[in-house]
């Protein structure tokens, strides 16, 4: 049977908006996946003399473990433009790079390293966690947290210009150097021990342990520009 003209139009006015539908769910759809493509990136690398050089503009975790080898990880989503993974050997030390050029980026970082490996690590932009390590440790931290618990290091230093710092020691260090530009400065030792401890909070309260002697081998030097400083 034909289908007059005021059908015709009718069928039209009914087909359009559900072609419309249809286009702009699909588009929904494919934004949506664009927005959750998957990103896991995993690989082990021998040590180098020097120890690990670790450069990332994602959040990153550093973890000290039993292994003789380098273990790294990056996971998550991205959009468009993938995370990259750069590992080489540069005068002795492993080198780590991690970028996501991508502003939808949400991938992690993780370095396993051998607990007594040397360790230098920046972060840009994101936060860092550190626990396990044995060796001399030295993190600098552009804008975001640091946390580093389990540390058994002789020597650390740790410069961050936006963030909180907190550490937690298993064992008593040696040395410790702790700037925060902007931020709280937490710092945790064992009392088996004193401390010769240098704490100056130029805009903030410093509220120092009873562990605390002057003529102690072990020294503790802390600053922070606006924030208080806490040592237990």
């Amino acid at each position: 049977m034909a289908l007059s003209s005021a059908q015709r139009r009718m069928l039209l006015v009914g087909v359009v908006p559900l072609l419309l539908l249809v286009v702009t769910g699909a588009a929904v759809t494919v934004a949506t996946i664009r927005g959750k493509l998957p990103f896991d990136y995993s690989s082990s690398f021998a040590t180098a003399p020097q120890g690990v050089r670790i450069f990332s503009e994602v959040p990153a975790n550093v973890i000290g473990g039993a292994s003789n080898q380098v273990r790294v990880s990056v996971d998550g989503t991205y959009a468009k433009q993938q995370p990259k993974v750069e590992v080489r050997t540069v005068d002795g030390v492993l080198d780590v790079r991690t970028t996501c050029p991508d502003a939808r980026c949400e991938v992690e970082l993780t370095v396993e390293v051998p607990a007594a490996l040397a360790v230098q690590a920046k972060a840009e932009g994101a936060s860092i966690h550190v626990s396990g390590l044995a060796g001399k440790v030295r993190v600098d931290a552009g804008d975001g947290t640091v946390s580093m618990n389990r540390m058994r290091s002789p020597q650390v230093s740790v410069d961050t210009r936006r963030g909180s710092l907190s550490i937690q020691f298993d064992e008593p260090p040696e040395q410790v150097t702790a700037t925060v530009s902007d931020g709280s400065l937490n710092v945790r030792v064992p009392g088996t021990t004193t401390y010769a401890i240098d704490a100056v909070a130029a805009q903030g309260s410093a509220e120092i342990g009873p562990n605390n002697d002057p003529t102690a081998k072990h020294r503790l030097f802390l600053r922070t520009s606006y924030g208080s400083i806490t040592v237990s």
